[in-house]
């Protein structure tokens, strides 16, 4: 856990695979836009990823 820096916004959701310890995917950047539309894509990308860890 920790800080993002001054002027970066941090996006991360939860990876939930069953049986394996708590873990999350990250985004860290210094665009705003970029950070606004994140969540969609990064909620496929750890459900993805979920899928391939069961």
């Amino acid at each position: 856990f920790g800080e993002v820096e001054p002027g970066a916004h941090g996006v991360a959701v939860p990876i939930e695979a069953p049986g394996l310890p708590a873990a999350c995917l990250n985004l860290i950047t210094y665009r705003s836009e970029i950070a606004q539309k994140a969540p969609a894509s990064l909620i496929a990308a750890s459900a993805r990823l979920a899928e391939r860890l069961a």
